[in-house]
């Protein structure tokens, strides 16, 4: 593709290292019927192998010079002309397929993007992203370290995350000022229906918002009141940062009455 300067606005680096861009590409195994979601093509660093492993290709890109050079280079190919955030994804992805999401992901917005997964873990099989690698290593840290937040609970209940490999900051043009790491987010939970994960991720928030106190004097008992409900005795004097995913889980089936 036509060289094209990375613009800050769009928290672009793009991806030079054809080793790196393989083992992106060959970290899932596609089961068919199959289509990927590429979050940022940017300058086709993956398309090709994308569009190779996959039999339905669909780009998200936001940038009009991007956008122009991906269609010279591959005609036909299906882009989506705005950011992720404010796309509906559920207008792209056909639910009789198996979903995969690839993307580089702008370390400015990715906890938004993130979360945008996760808000659509009913229809993605499995997500893999490069995230800034202190990013990454904020989201996978377990239970009872000092990175553990309501961000942290809501990603690791409604999805496997794992670290792959990390990423050198030589292998991008711009050179950003940190390194990278790829990861995978394999979604789970399917039968949880959108209004159960309203209430699970308000529940969550919520708590967190005092994470310092225990539940009984929390907002999240302001909230919700927590003396309704007998079996959760056993969380209020717990803070929000020493209950598990599980527990949040147990707290939101009470409380939903589900």
């Amino acid at each position: 593709m036509n060289n094209i300067k990375a613009l800050k606005r769009y928290g672009q680096n793009f991806l030079i290292d054809n080793h790196i861009i393989n083992k992106i590409v060959n970290l899932v195994e596609p089961l068919s019927p199959n289509q990927v979601i590429e979050i940022g093509p940017g300058n086709g660093a993956l398309t090709r192998g994308l569009i190779n492993n996959f039999e339905k290709y669909s780009g998200i890109e936001i940038d009009p010079r991007l956008i122009e050079n991906l269609e010279a280079e591959y005609p036909g190919i299906t882009l989506i002309k705005k950011g992720i955030i404010k796309v509906n994804l559920e207008e792209i992805i056909l639910p009789e397929n198996n979903t995969y999401v690839f993307g580089n992901i702008p370390y400015n917005i990715s906890t938004p993007i993130i979360y945008k997964l996760i808000q659509n873990f009913h229809l993605i099989d499995v997500a893999i992203i490069m995230v800034q690698l202190e990013t990454a290593q904020r989201i996978t840290s377990p239970f009872g370290t000092k990175n553990y937040n309501a961000s942290n609970v809501i990603f690791n209940f409604f999805a496997d995350i794992n670290i792959h490999f990390e990423v050198p900051r030589n292998v991008f043009v711009p050179r950003p000022r940190v390194d990278s790491a790829v990861m995978s987010l394999t979604f789970k939970h399917k039968e949880i229906d959108a209004h159960f994960f309203e209430i699970f991720t308000d529940i969550v928030k919520t708590a967190f918002i005092t994470r310092r106190k225990v539940l009984k004097n929390s907002t999240l008992n302001k909230k919700y009141g927590f003396f309704n409900f007998e079996n959760l005795d056993k969380f209020m004097m717990k803070r929000a940062d020493e209950l598990t995913p599980e527990d949040y889980f147990t707290i939101t089936q009470t409380i939903s009455g589900k």
